[in-house]
């Protein structure tokens, strides 16, 4: 059974924080880089592997010396596709 103090928000409402949040994920959504795509980081180019909406950052395998790989996390303001 749902215990409706884990589903309640800070206000008590049941729920209510998810409409607001909703909205903020889709717009973020919309400007993360798609796992898996080439981006353009201050260390070069690499391949994103993981996306975090809440903090607005991106974890990318970049290629560093030696032909080695390293992953690496970036604001999304810090990467170009």
């Amino acid at each position: 059974s749902l215990n409706p103090t884990k589903i309640s928000g800070v206000c008590g409402r049941l729920m209510c924080c998810l409409n607001y949040e909703e909205s903020t994920y889709e717009q973020t959504g919309k400007i993360m880089p798609a796992i898996g795509s080439t981006v353009k980081t201050p260390d070069g180019e690499g391949e994103v592997m993981e996306n975090n909406m809440i903090k607005e950052s991106v974890k990318v395998k970049v290629n560093t010396k030696n032909d080695e790989f390293e992953l690496m996390s970036y604001s999304i303001h810090d990467v170009e596709l």
